[in-house]
């Protein structure tokens, strides 16, 4: 007689963002507990009494309660990010002053019912209060574009916890029990799933909070992004700066047409910046062959500046920078994506330093000795700069969401360019997720362009610049390049 077996219970639910089940005990205030996914950091509420009783809780028990300035905040932000004026539909808790403020906006706004997705269409969705207690965000999200133009935008109002330091169990943090609690990256993540784009991110921190003290700290967070056409998979676009490669780039380039990766759609974007050696007649072979679209730059003018020129032509969800040599691992791209698509991480480094500090292995060893030390010590200055623990900033394989270039101007037309990048993108609040690749250093002999005299005295001016500099540019009305949810380049 065949016994089939019951299936095993689910112990630990999937994380309703990035569907992990690394989750564990965070924190625990009175009678409040929330539990950290370990792989987004998305919190979620943990009812006391049990699991039977959780979907039963009071989330957002209080009634609908603006502090101060907040509609002022919140209507200020979304005339700069270019919209004044139109049909404002309202999903959640809002108080009748937040009618009287859109009203005197220019704005029509009325409480969303389920008739509105057959009539015409509201130019914004505003969600107040409400997605932090929504089982499932990506999902609510989603169903929220039914209601909106083409280009819509959708505005999420949402209390966080932040800024955890001493415990302080005299403040009450929360207005009444919420399921979850999103990070700054957590809501830029929901709506790049959900198929937005452009994002930027503001907060409202309430008076009595001051400066975000230490403890953990009340504070709304108010997201804007713009409702983009869903992809039936995501675009990879890989972007390769070719110049003075003929040894190596036809061998890259037909790697990269055979490259497939399952679920993923690519394109790779090559721009040659008028190769000496017979690289650009190689390059050409490729244009009018999918997945390519070549670019052809009149003069040279450096890998930073053919980078920059490859962001404004890629079209896909995630970036990935691909050098023409042979000095990274083509079969590692699977696993530098899978993060980025699953949620975990906005922005991944490809480290080539993981356990071990010798990594350059040519035959000028003193040489090559000297950069790896080098290498640590400008790590050391980076780290310290901007508060990380990377262990490869330089590497080549960068790969991130191509929202994250949302509100970023690029400027560096040299290697100082990877400096740029990582410390712009960290200084908008990505912090890289690291994952160790396979790397076969070549020699100076072999063609390695990297001038050890002047580049990292670059770098270095890079580092120290965009550590003091304001580098986020405010949203200034519908973004026109080719950017997402945080940048575009240029």
């Amino acid at each position: 007689m065949l016994t089939v077996r019951p299936e095993s219970p689910v112990l630990i639910p999937e994380c309703p963002l990035c569907c992990g089940t690394n989750r564990y005990y965070g924190f625990l205030m009175g009678q409040e507990r929330f539990d950290e996914c370990r792989d987004c950091g998305l919190l979620s509420h943990k009812s006391l009494e049990g699991p039977g009783t959780e979907g039963a809780a009071p989330y957002g028990a209080d009634g609908p309660e603006e502090a101060a300035g907040l509609l002022e905040d919140f209507f200020g932000l979304l005339g700069g990010y270019g919209c004044c004026g139109g049909r404002v539909g309202v999903a959640g808790r809002v108080s009748h002053a937040f009618f009287d403020h859109a009203g005197r906006r220019g704005y029509a706004a009325k409480v969303i019912d389920r008739d509105d997705r057959l009539k015409a269409k509201f130019d914004v969705v505003v969600v107040a209060d409400l997605l932090e207690d929504t089982a499932k965000p990506v999902a609510f999200l989603e169903s929220l574009r039914d209601y909106l133009v083409p280009a819509g935008v959708l505005a999420v109002l949402t209390r966080q916890l932040r800024n955890m330091g001493d415990r302080n169990p005299g403040r009450r943090l929360l207005r009444g029990r919420q399921r979850h609690s999103f990070s700054d990256h957590n809501l830029l993540t929901l709506l790049w799933k959900a198929g937005f784009s452009d994002a930027c991110l503001d907060h409202q921190v309430a008076p009595e909070d001051g400066a975000l003290k230490s403890g953990w700290v009340q504070d709304q967070a108010i997201a804007f992004g713009r409702m983009r056409d869903l992809r039936p998979f995501p675009v990879l676009s890989v972007v390769v700066p070719v110049f003075n490669e003929a040894r190596t780039v036809r061998q890259v380039l037909g790697s990269l047409a055979a490259k497939k990766i399952p679920g993923v759609d690519m394109e790779v974007i090559v721009v040659e910046s008028r190769s000496a050696d017979g690289s650009r007649e190689i390059v050409r072979e490729f244009e009018g062959r999918p997945p390519f679209n070549v670019v052809l730059e009149d003069r040279p003018r450096g890998k930073g500046f053919a980078v920059r020129t490859g962001l404004r032509h890629a079209t896909g969800d995630v970036v990935l920078i691909q050098d023409a040599d042979l000095e990274y691992d083509f079969l590692d791209y699977e696993m530098l994506l899978s993060p980025v698509l699953a949620g975990r991480s906005a922005f991944v480094l490809g480290t080539r330093h993981a356990g071990n500090w010798k990594i350059r292995k040519f035959d000028q060893y003193f040489l090559a000795e000297a950069m790896d030390l080098a290498h640590w010590s400008l790590v050391y200055l980076m780290n310290r700069l901007y508060g990380q623990s990377m262990t490869d900033p330089f590497t080549m394989f960068k790969v991130f969401r191509r929202d994250c270039l949302f509100g970023l101007d690029f400027e560096c037309n040299r290697f100082d360019f990877d400096v740029e990048l990582v410390c712009k993108l960290i200084r908008k609040g990505f912090s890289p997720l690291e994952i160790p690749v396979n790397y076969q250093a070549r020699s100076f002999r072999e063609g390695k362009k990297v001038n050890v005299f002047r580049d990292p005295f670059t770098w270095i001016k890079a580092m120290i610049k965009y550590r003091i500099v304001d580098v986020v540019r405010p949203p200034s009305g519908p973004a026109v390049a080719a950017g997402p949810a945080n940048g575009t380049a240029s």
